[in-house]
């Protein structure tokens, strides 16, 4: 966030002054275009697909064609795991939305901030990790759509935190 972005906040905590912009709203709140984003790419089914494609069903034509012990073994390996992936997904879904819907606004304590520049060509993209400090525990967040650049230690940002899920914060900045 840049030097501009900033905006106090006196729910709780009294002139600390935080660097996200935006409020979300008091809970159960519904998922907006940004926070529906938010949770596809957090949780993405690429990888789910790329394993349909590329190793469950070229294994299970291979075990059809060629109906060998170990080719069925496989085939079947394959599918197991991709069924287990395709439930994972689902599960961090499902804790994304309940956090992104029914979490409550934290402060949470910039303890560390790293920037990736990653580079294909000409393009340029910066992948953030935020160790966060929230309610005396540290949790980690990435992002790659800019919005944590130039954050350092000792800042300040609210998250939503959710008490069946600790170990998962949502950023204010990226719900809204």
């Amino acid at each position: 966030m840049g030097a501009g972005r900033t905006a106090r906040y006196n729910g709780g905590v009294d002139g600390i002054e935080y660097c996200d912009f935006i409020d979300a709203e008091p809970p159960p709140r519904e998922l907006g275009g940004t926070a529906k984003r938010y949770v596809r790419v957090m949780s993405t089914y690429f990888w789910l697909g790329m394993m349909i494609f590329f190793v469950t069903l070229p294994g299970a034509l291979v075990a059809v064609i060629v109906p060998r012990v170990d080719t069925v073994v496989w085939a079947i390996g394959m599918a197991g795991l991709t069924v287990w992936l395709a439930r994972a997904t689902a599960r961090k879904r499902r804790r994304l939305r309940l956090v992104a819907i029914e979490g409550v606004q934290a402060p949470a304590r910039v303890v560390d901030a790293h920037e990736l520049v990653v580079r294909r060509g000409l393009l340029a993209r910066t992948r953030v990790t935020l160790v966060l400090e929230v309610e005396g525990r540290r949790v980690t967040c990435r992002s790659w759509a800019g919005d944590f650049e130039g954050l350092t230690r000792g800042h300040w940002m609210r998250v939503l935190t959710h008490g069946e899920v600790p170990e998962l914060v949502i950023p204010v900045a990226s719900v809204t």
